[in-house]
């Protein structure tokens, strides 16, 4: 009996667990949370007790498939990377790089393996059309951080252990674990918050944080900005503006900008125009933004219902505006950066990142070296010569993840080749020529790159493989390392050896394999100083967007007074904390229980429909149908349906789950949302707020 302690890789809480293995019968005994772990202290979540069902599962790929004649055929490795080299390169030769599209699924950023050789083979691939995960979920925070701080990936992290007070704009962090916060144990977090200061929830549903915070008030989808603007209004009408220590860093004259920005709304009393649309009377609001400017310190958060909406981008920059100017950035208990054990970041040089080229098809700019994936089925569909031909999915499911799966699902079938890295078949795969699947998350050593850069206390930890792998298995970065033809290789674990003796800390791979819990490298410190020359509060792209928006609002929200009347319903997303995103659905220990898959609608709603609950209701938007049961609740705001994101699973021949039989209700709410329905700045997917109409069968 062997004691393994590593990191769990599912989502970015990276909670530690404590394994219990028999290497004589290569099996697991049992997982639990590592106690001992200095940033998880033992938590564990229903998905982290069961990453080893992902092991054993008979659903899961262990060698590579083509198809042949419709039918999934079994085939040896060295033919299959021959195959998948050979048709990418008569594409390419056939109609220029650029005919190879690219899609990265989101367990990409925890797979350090892959992040490492991943970047390496699309480059190698020449072409710019590259798209991923990132634009339909955080991609306003990067634009934010681009343009206000310099570089995309420089983002401020909550300091929760030391707030009084957390006010959360569209996040649920019960069930996300944290989201661009790295905040395992997050209960017992808020929980210590609470006894401190304050938790306010600003949200169209009454989420699982929600009804524990210490206050939770609804609010219309896509509104958030006139809760943001009311809320800088009101810190500069009472002189609340606090720069601190970011003096120097602040060229611009703040109070000529503010004035500029209110001017936009002359002849409107903004505190009514936010209660108007908002639905949260000002009486709140003002109590709000008062008990934030006069906390010891306050942390203003909004993640994934701010971010995927036509005014995320917006939004967000008000949001890093209000704690930058309330003195709740790079401060203690309020939004600050890590210094990472590896800091790919560094002194910050500002670089063009943004709109260096376009897209072929429908002229969107880049931004980071990719183009948002709302365009992707209109670069695929679109008769022209640069049309995208052919497609690399690697661990990801766009079908069901990204806006319009029905538009998506017919332009993988026009492909004249595509090519999926994954470990099972999924809803996008299915029309795949051939199937890659790399090893599961136990049988590989992991180091996590990405969430330990947006971990709430600087910590580092590395984690030994818990299984052995096959001879014939390949890890992801090895499927990259043979398609790229590469004769010098240097494994992922020598690079992660070289980073951690460039880092701020000198470690070595040595040093932490001495620490198997993790070391705690101490709290966040202020240090954006030292990382960037200049601030800037105001950019012109966010300020000209603000204008336009400033003439278009009574159109944007015409809807919020005509939906009651005509049966229009603003939909949102919804996160469960036994699923993850859109797969893990067929493991039976996570899917049991009661059905999940339901269309959430308030209870007067409902009434007024004639809805029962259970049954079962077709929804319709501008971009499709589907049909799926009620659950009839006061815990979603009149006017408002809520559906989880990731189901939508088709069981076919192609996708035949020996665990899938207690699937039941199993709408996509990505057959609703609509590809042309974006953020105004950044072109994010904006799932949220999408009108619907519910239909009584």
């Amino acid at each position: 009996m062997k004691t393994i302690y590593r990191a769990c890789n599912l989502c970015e809480a990276i909670c530690g667990l404590e394994i219990q293995y028999d290497e004589i019968k290569n099996q697991i005994i049992s997982i639990k949370g590592d106690k001992n772990d200095p940033l998880s202290q033992g938590h564990i979540c229903p998905k982290g007790a069961s990453i080893a069902d992902i092991y054993y599962d008979p659903d899961r790929l262990k060698k590579p498939l083509r198809k042949y004649k419709n039918q999934w055929e079994e085939i040896s490795w060295e033919e299959a990377i021959q195959y998948t080299k050979e048709n990418i390169k008569k594409i390419q030769e056939k109609y220029g790089h650029n005919a190879i599209g690219v899609y990265l699924g989101n367990p990409n950023v925890h797979n350090y393996g892959s992040q490492l050789y991943g970047s390496r083979f699309i480059k190698s691939l020449k072409t710019k059309n590259i798209f991923s995960a990132t634009s339909v979920d955080q991609l306003p925070h990067h634009f934010v951080s681009y343009f206000m701080l310099g570089h995309p990936n420089l983002l401020p992290i909550p300091d929760l252990d030391r707030t009084y007070y957390f006010l959360i704009l569209g996040a649920n962090p019960l069930a996300s674990n944290g989201s661009l916060m790295t905040s395992p144990n997050i209960r017992e977090r808020l929980k210590h918050i609470k006894e401190r200061g304050k938790v306010i929830v600003i949200d169209p549903r009454k989420t699982e944080t929600a009804e524990f915070a210490t206050e939770h008030y609804f609010i219309y989808p896509e509104t958030d900005i006139f809760f943001l603007l009311s809320f800088l209004k009101f810190i500069y009408k009472n002189n609340y503006i606090r720069l601190n220590h970011l003096q120097p860093l602040i060229k611009e004259d703040i109070k000529s900008e503010i004035e500029t920005i209110l001017s936009f709304f002359p002849d409107k009393d903004l505190e009514n125009l936010t209660e108007k649309y908002t639905g949260i009377k000002k009486e709140i609001l003002s109590k709000i933004y008062y008990e934030f400017c006069n906390s010891p310190n306050a942390i203003l958060y909004g993640r994934i219902g701010v971010s995927t909406q036509r005014f995320g981008a917006l939004s967000l920059w008000l949001i890093y505006l209000i704690n930058i100017l309330t003195g709740n950035f790079d401060q203690i208990g309020g939004m600050m950066f890590t210094s990472p054990a590896i800091d790919l970041i560094g002194k910050v040089e500002r670089k063009n990142l943004y709109a260096r080229y376009f897209s072929s098809v429908t002229n969107t700019p880049e931004f980071m070296g990719e183009f948002p994936v709302s365009i992707l089925s209109d670069e695929i569909l679109t008769d022209h010569p640069e049309a995208i031909k052919g497609m690399i999915l690697i661990a990801g499911n766009p079908v069901l993840s990204t806006p319009n799966g029905n538009r998506l699902r017919l332009a993988f079938q026009k492909l004249e080749f595509l090519v999926s890295i994954d470990f099972y078949k999924n809803e996008s795969n299915q029309y795949a020529n051939i199937i890659l699947p790399p090893t599961s998350p136990l049988e590989h050593e992991h180091y996590d790159i990405t969430f330990l850069t947006l971990a709430i206390r600087n910590y580092a930890k590395y984690s030994e493989p818990v299984f052995p792998k096959s001879n014939e298995a390949y890890d992801d970065w090895e499927i990259f390392v043979q398609l790229m033809d590469s004769k010098r290789i240097i494994k992922p674990i020598e690079l992660l050896n070289q980073m951690l003796k460039n880092g701020p800390y000198k470690l070595t791979l040595e040093e932490l394999k001495k620490h198997p819990h993790g070391i705690d490298l101490g709290p966040l410190k202020p240090n954006l100083k030292e990382r960037i020359s200049e601030i800037i509060l105001f950019p012109e792209i966010f300020k000209n967007a603000l204008k336009d928006f400033s003439k278009q609002y009574s159109e944007y929200f015409s809807y919020l007074e005509e939906n009651l009347s005509r049966n229009i319903f603003l939909l949102i997303g919804r996160r469960e904390l036994r699923s993850n995103n859109s797969w893990m659905h067929n493991i039976p220990r996570l899917i049991k229980g009661e059905e999940r898959c339901k269309v959430w609608i308030n209870t007067k709603d409902a009434k007024r429909l004639n809805l029962n609950e259970n049954q079962f209701v077709t929804i319709v938007s501008d971009a499709g149908e589907i049909t799926i049961a009620v659950h009839i609740t006061d815990k979603i705001m009149e006017g408002v349906i809520s559906i989880p994101h990731g189901y939508g699973h088709s069981i076919t021949d192609d996708i035949s789950w020996q665990n899938a039989k207690q699937l039941k209700s199993n709408a996509s709410i990505n057959d609703l949302t609509i590809h042309q329905r974006y953020d105004q700045l950044c072109y994010n997917a904006a799932f949220n707020g999408t009108p619907v109409r519910i239909i009584n069968n």
